[in-house]
């Protein structure tokens, strides 16, 4: 004796399969940052251009102690600056902020963080005639002290 089915069960497996295939491929295309962590108090767009400018005073003034102590990294800072021409590439001419985001939860892992973040996006043409946009995290950390990913923001990479 047979069972009669639907004629459409047949379909169910393939279309769900599609469905995940879709979502995956999808899921982490976005070019929108991924929504803050609730809770967070972002780094006001005052203080991130502050930081910025001690930034480039910091270069301007080719201290580069000050310029990488903002870093997360300060050997990695310092590694990126010799690769990047040390002074020779730097511009004094500041660089032009395009835009500014608080930025998802993930950018932050591993940095040792609060969810207290800012991402600026700026441009300029640095001292090699380069033109080069970037962007720069600047997060507080759980102790309070607040820095950036990459202080080096005149290197093209």
């Amino acid at each position: 004796m047979r069972t009669h089915r639907n004629s459409w069960s047949w379909l169910v497996l393939p279309v769900t399969l599609i469905a995940i295939l879709l979502l995956a491929a999808c899921g982490g295309s976005s070019d929108k940052p991924e929504a803050p962590a609730k809770g967070t108090k972002p780094i006001s767009q005052v203080e991130a251009r502050s930081i910025l400018g001690e930034l480039a005073q910091s270069a301007t003034a080719n201290d580069i102690a000050a310029l990488c102590g903002r870093s997360a990294t300060p050997q990695a800072c310092e590694a990126k600056w010799q690769s990047a021409g040390e002074w020779a590439a730097f511009s004094a001419q500041a660089p032009e902020l395009v835009e500014s985001y608080v930025p998802g939860v993930s950018r932050l892992q591993g940095l040792n963080s609060t969810n207290d973040a800012r991402v600026m996006v700026i441009k300029g043409v640095n001292g090699s005639g380069n033109e080069y946009q970037t962007e720069i995290l600047v997060f507080r950390q759980k102790g309070g002290r607040t820095l950036v990913d990459d202080p080096i923001y005149w290197a093209v990479n």
